[in-house]
């Protein structure tokens, strides 16, 4: 979100419509996330983030279907997110290229911090507290 605030403030016509495709791309892999998550609430019976661990082990779907939702939520090509990410990149580095460099830096920062936590999510150990499904 902190992209489209900073293309906003050049605001111009291309700086809205990228914008709007990136909040477009966001709502719809945010919702699928949220929904998986619910989906391994209703199985696991707790939210704590820290229980989440080996998904892939417990159940293969719902294990690509979270890591799906972070590869689009990270932006990854061939996602929604992809796109508008791109659009708000490409109108933000026609202003400023220094600006453009921060923005860099802070979707690096956030795909490792995404990757980190998949992984986690994904692959790491069983929780000591919660490892049977309802």
């Amino acid at each position: 979100m902190n992209f489209c605030l900073l293309c906003l403030l050049y605001l111009g016509h291309t700086q809205v419509q990228s914008v709007l495709f990136y909040f477009f791309g966001h709502s719809i892999t945010t919702s699928f996330l949220f929904f998986i998550v619910g989906l391994l609430y209703e199985q696991t019976g707790t939210r704590n983030f820290f229980f989440y661990k080996n998904i892939f082990h417990l159940n293969i779907f719902y294990g690509f279907c979270f890591f799906l939702g972070f590869l689009g939520n990270l932006g990854f090509p061939l996602s929604v997110n992809f796109i508008g990410e791109i659009l708000v990149f490409l109108s933000v580095l026609n202003h400023s290229k220094f600006v453009c460099f921060f923005l860099c830096l802070s979707l690096f920062i956030v795909g490792i911090n995404s990757f980190w936590i998949s992984t986690r999510v994904l692959f790491g150990r069983f929780s000591v507290f919660k490892t049977n499904l309802k």
